[in-house]
């Protein structure tokens, strides 16, 4: 009996320590992140592209509003350090700012998508987002815990997604910036009409490969956001990209 009891003890034992979730995301196209935003307010907070050639940006919470004017050299860093800085009519900051979901050198001018984003009160956002066709990459974002993410050591294992558009694709992965893992899908070249000919030929096709799926094992420390940005060489126009994360 004892026996059998120290047998179901190593058996539950075993079991929590190696017990894991798994975390999913998947990112249709114009919705990569490009900034997140914790709304620290009692009251929603808007943000608005007012343009989409310099992406000027409103921030608001329906009484006090900021616009922040965008130059052809604006970061998203630094665009991420405006939107911080907002104050209330009280004169409070209560916004928190992720931008770890892109890179800080990232450049705003003509590449957020124009669109109008409202975020509820106490809950994370995205906020900003880069249009698709504009900046010829998706992105898809896990979070560290402490901007609303999952908690718990990570392990990405799979990339998949269906880009469409034109030219090689590249894929990179970031953790908290950094780059870990690159590869580059090389769109084929493809001849058209009769055998022989050398009329009608596309490169980079879109027939090319949108259709990805990579297994990987890169480990991520608990504290590590991760993202993934899928870059078209030519033209990146519908379908999304998603990853897939063991969580311990």
């Amino acid at each position: 009996m004892k026996k059998v009891l120290l047998a179901c003890l190593i058996t539950l034992v075993a079991s929590a320590v190696f017990a894991a979730d798994y975390a999913r995301v998947w990112t249709a196209a114009d919705s990569s992140p490009a900034i997140r935003i914790k709304n620290g307010y009692t009251g929603n907070i808007t943000l608005a592209v007012t343009n989409a050639t310099l992406g000027n940006v409103d921030v608001s919470d329906g009484t006090t509003a900021s616009n922040i004017v965008v130059t052809a050299l604006t970061t998203i860093s630094q665009m991420a350090g405006y939107i911080a800085a907002y104050t209330n009519a009280s004169g409070q900051k209560y916004l928190t700012v992720d931008y770890n979901c892109s890179l800080a050198a990232d450049v705003c001018s003509n590449q957020l998508l124009q669109v109008t984003t409202t975020n509820a009160p106490g809950k994370w956002a995205t906020g900003l987002k880069w249009d698709t066709s504009a900046c010829l990459f998706y992105s898809a974002y896990l979070p560290a815990v402490e901007d609303g993410g999952t908690d718990g050591y990570k392990t990405l294992d799979s990339i998949h997604g269906d880009i469409k558009g034109t030219g090689n694709i590249t894929l990179n992965v970031y953790a908290d910036g950094v780059k870990v893992y690159q590869k580059v899908v090389v769109s084929p070249t493809y001849v058209r009409g009769s055998e022989g000919s050398t009329t009608n030929v596309t490169t980079a096709d879109e027939v090319g490969p949108a259709q990805i799926l990579e297994k990987l094992a890169i480990p991520l420390g608990a504290s590590e956001g991760v993202f993934v940005r899928a870059v078209r060489a030519t033209t990146a126009t519908t379908g999304g990209v998603g990853i897939g994360a063991v969580v311990k």
